[in-house]
């Protein structure tokens, strides 16, 4: 028997575009100012970069406060009281502080790479928009970055979901170019203050597609607590991911909200899975997932999921039993009361948005 479900491409959408349109301003306003170093002079900066932003991001540049663009060692941009709001309204950007120190040559031979960035009170507001996105996020490499109070909002078209996810502070340090990456990071997301501490590549081997590099990152919140460890091959291109993945939950109801509204209380969760693939499409497989609810639920999931951000391509294999089976009957039918209790068995394959159940017993 088979149910068509919600497309699933849009699930894991929003966080992929978060994800374009923040390193998309970047590569975008890099490119503004190595223009105008080239071409203007200073007194003529403010002019030129309100200009460029109306011609080549189809959007509004204010900058209220002090504005600097210099050369040293690589590109100087600085500027206080910054706003950015493309003209369908799609997005808008304020920034109270903004320092930016790139490698001018980069843009031409390979990634752009940063070598500092420093944010002060950065909120970033974008409305999603019925056109289809082909997502693309260009390479970038940032060797140190701080940010203080940064705030992102994510408005879905329907059914009118908003997503918030706010940073208190945000600091990753390069300080040994051929020792990992350090990240340290809080903030506040569905409500929960979060902490993640963690390594990423060595940004002097970043450029080597030929061996793994150490991933090692841990979160933990106030529901919450999750690990990802392993390696990557390709970081620049996002390529040759092998992570284990390891997340104990009492309740993640408002974490899973990203893929879905309304979803039901899902009770206490432990998962175990390896992350493979690319940034692109992220496979899971060697899924392991237990789900308990006191004595009302006890659900065991296994199998692999071919594209972890739509859900696309899974095959999973499913048995429990329950007498409140609201969580499956939300997966099932998208409502909560289709089922009063359930013991099964079953297969769940999921293709093209459709939801296809094999095996049942």
């Amino acid at each position: 028997m088979k149910k068509k479900g919600v497309n699933a491409s849009k699930s894991g959408a929003w966080l992929k575009r978060v994800g374009v349109v923040f390193i998309g301003l970047l590569a975008g306003l890099a490119l503004i100012i190595a223009v105008l170093l080239v071409v203007f002079d200073e007194a003529d900066y403010k002019r030129a970069l309100a200009w460029s932003a109306d011609h080549f991001l189809d959007s509004e540049l204010v900058i209220s406060g002090p504005l600097s663009v210099g050369y040293s060692e690589g590109v100087l941009f600085s500027a206080d009281e910054f706003q950015l709001q493309a003209h369908d309204g799609s997005y808008a950007l304020e920034v109270s502080a903004f320092n930016l120190h790139l490698n001018l040559a980069s843009l031409l031979s390979g990634p752009l790479w940063i070598h500092d960035l420093a944010l002060g009170d950065f909120i970033l507001k974008i409305n999603e928009t019925e056109d289809d996105v082909d997502f693309f996020i260009p390479p970038v490499v940032i060797s140190r970055a701080q940010v203080n109070s940064l705030v992102v909002e994510y408005q879905e078209v329907s059914p009118g979901t908003l997503h918030r996810f706010s940073l208190d502070n945000l600091i990753i340090d390069d300080a040994d170019v051929d020792g990992p990456l350090k990240v340290q990071a809080s903030g506040v997301f569905k409500g929960q203050e979060f902490r993640l501490d963690g390594i990423l590549p060595p940004l002097g081997k970043i450029q080597d597609t030929t061996t793994p590099k150490p991933i090692k990152l841990d979160f933990v919140s106030e529901k919450i607590n999750a690990s990802l460890e392993g390696s990557i091959t390709d970081p620049l291109n996002g390529k040759g991911l092998d992570l284990k993945i390891l997340a104990s939950a009492e309740s993640v109801d408002e974490y899973f909200e990203i893929f879905g509204d309304d979803i039901p209380t899902l009770g206490k969760l432990n998962v175990t899975a390896i992350l493979r693939g690319d940034y692109e499409t992220p496979r899971l497989e060697d899924i392991d997932l237990h789900l308990r609810r006191g004595e009302r639920v006890n659900l065991a999931v296994t199998g692999k999921v071919a594209d972890a951000t739509t859900g696309e391509g899974a095959k999973l294999q499913i048995s429990g039993e329950s007498d409140n089976p609201a969580v499956l009957s939300w997966l099932l039918f998208k409502e909560q009361n289709r089922l009063s209790s359930v013991s099964l068995k079953a297969a769940l394959e999921i293709n093209n948005g459709r939801y296809f159940i094999s095996g049942l017993d």
